[in-house]
């Protein structure tokens, strides 16, 4: 059963996601209590935004999905500024989250290269979805006007 994606109100909410977190980093908050959330947030939003990228690459059909992308692109540089925000400690979180520095650095990185991946389809797209839209409309074009000539 095919099933319908909203990937505007999931990349949406990515981003209320994200800055739920960054409003948390300008808390004083106790973070001995919460940085083991903060760090299940995190690997959440790098593991649904792989997915939601991952769907919008192989999905070459959807009509929107350039300016789908975008939208990604933007919450993934977004996502990247906030982890280098924690990864230089401007949150003082990082004393309470040693152990996931590592990890840390990896969804940077892995966020960087979506950016950049990303930039590529986006980049790559222009000319060669116009003409196969142009190639599909004009054989449809055909098809009308024989249709028309035969009746």
């Amino acid at each position: 059963m095919t099933r319908k994606i909203n990937y505007e109100d999931n990349i949406f909410y990515l981003k209320l996601m994200l800055k739920q977190l960054q409003s948390g980093l300008k808390l004083s908050i106790d973070s001995a209590l919460y940085a083991e959330k903060i760090a299940a947030d995190i690997a959440f939003l790098d593991k649904t935004v792989g997915g939601i990228l991952h769907s919008l690459e192989t999905n070459l059909m959807l009509l929107d999905r350039l300016e789908l992308l975008k939208d990604l692109e933007g919450f993934a540089r977004l996502f990247v500024q906030f982890l280098d925000e924690v990864l230089t400690n401007e949150s003082g979180l990082l004393s309470e989250m040693a152990d996931h520095v590592h990890a840390f650095q990896q969804i940077k990185e892995r966020r960087l290269e979506d950016t950049r991946r990303i930039r590529e389809i986006i980049n790559g797209s222009g000319s060669g979805e116009v003409e196969a839209d142009q190639i599909v409309s004009e054989e449809e074009f055909k098809f009308l006007l024989s249709q028309d000539e035969e009746g």
